[in-house]
């Protein structure tokens, strides 16, 4: 009975989350394209955004581990971000709003980790309850974007930081009722530790460092799809009406791989990770192929499916990997590379590489580097099995 109170509560924060995440970040850069900034500008909000986050995913794990909380962690950048949602909307001077953007990165994105660490180390039976969970998240995000687009669109741009901190204090209360949890060896030697050698914990095991780097390489390689869409259609004749429903097929893919969390791959998850690698290819020559708005549309959400695999994976290869007391830091680096920096470049260079050479080279160029993902992945496999038959 316990564990199902504690799942339906984690199942009713994640979608709440992703709502809160949806509500102020998703929209920033269409805020600033309607009033009236150039697409160079529009580009680098975004990268803004996206190193903030990838700066946060650092910050906001380590600060878990170390104060040995995930919840304290979670809602206090929680409440951090509601000023600088304000200030992204309503500051007049447009650095202070692009600093602002940052800070929402900053202190909202890496959340997200925080969150799965929470559910991995509190909820019973998490590797058999995570997906479904995770899943409600998914779904929740998929529907309030799709009716949150419409608010928008007919209240304005500014509405944004109201419905943000309306949907923060649900947030918060659904999380107040969750009794925090961090791994028990957290408890017992955190305090003693410095940060050189938590460091050096996080990266001299050469299996953990190969599974970083195969993150970055498959962020590179099809994370940075969905930054580039609109270009994408554009190219093929499109326009940015079908973002919406490719947004929506992708979320759906995600629910459908979540809630089936592949039982048969419990023990060796490392091989959800390989099959989203396994799944790109055809994903990405279909994007370097396509001539007409559909196929876009299908292809690209098939990341989708891709993004699912891989969080199944890293999540649970990580309760393997990371060294004990640093779960949170460890899971923090690793969407930091595969969700923050592999996308941020890789958006930056398939933008190059389209305009220039065209959608065929730019897929060539991301199936490129989803193949040095796997080489990078062979190690972890490795290290992973022989952990098994010890």
């Amino acid at each position: 009975m316990k564990a199902k109170i504690s799942a339906f509560r984690f199942a009713l924060l994640q979608p709440l989350y992703w709502c809160f995440v949806g509500s102020i970040g998703t929209f920033a850069t269409a805020m600033f394209l309607s009033e009236g900034y150039s697409a160079a500008f529009i580009g680098m909000a975004a990268l803004f955004y996206t190193g903030g986050g990838f700066l946060g995913q650092l910050a906001m794990g380590y600060a878990a581990d170390r104060l040995r909380t995930n919840r304290g962690v979670f809602v206090g950048a929680s409440l951090l971000t509601l000023p600088v949602a304000f200030g992204l909307c309503f500051l007049p001077w447009t650095w202070t709003r692009i600093l602002c953007l940052a800070l929402v990165g900053f202190f909202q994105t890496p959340i997200n980790a925080i969150l799965d660490t929470w559910i991995l180390t509190g909820l019973p039976d998490a590797e058999k309850r995570y997906g479904f969970v995770r899943a409600c998240g998914s779904f929740g995000y998929a529907v309030f974007i799709a009716v949150y687009g419409v608010v928008v669109a007919k209240f304005g741009y500014y509405i944004m930081p109201w419905v943000t901190v309306a949907v923060c204090a649900l947030t918060l209360f659904v999380a107040f009722s969750i009794p925090d949890a961090v791994a028990p060896a957290v408890q017992k030697n955190s305090e003693k530790r410095k940060l050189t050698e938590d460091v050096k914990a996080l990266f001299k095991a050469k299996h953990l460092v190969c599974l970083y780097f195969s993150l970055l390489f498959v962020g590179l390689g099809f994370g940075g799809l969905h930054n580039i869409l609109p270009a994408l259609l554009e190219n093929v004749g499109g326009d940015v009406s079908k973002q919406g429903i490719t947004m929506m097929l992708g979320a759906l893919l995600e629910i459908i791989v979540l809630v089936s969390n592949f039982k048969f791959l419990r023990k060796q998850p490392v091989f959800l990770i390989l099959g989203s690698i396994l799944v790109a290819f055809p994903v990405l020559l279909g994007v370097g192929l396509a001539k007409t708005t559909w196929t876009i549309v299908i292809c690209t959400s098939g990341r989708g499916l891709c993004y699912a695999m891989a969080l199944l994976g890293l999540r649970k290869v990580l309760l393997h990997l990371a060294p004990k007391g640093l779960e949170a830091t460890a899971q923090g680096i690793a969407d930091g590379f595969c969700n923050c920096l592999g996308p941020m470049f890789g958006a930056l260079l398939c933008g190059v590489l389209l305009n220039e050479w065209g959608s065929m080279v730019m897929a060539l160029a991301c199936i490129g580097f989803v193949i040095l993902a796997f080489v990078f992945l062979v190690p972890v496999l490795k290290k992973l099995l022989k952990k098994q038959t010890a």
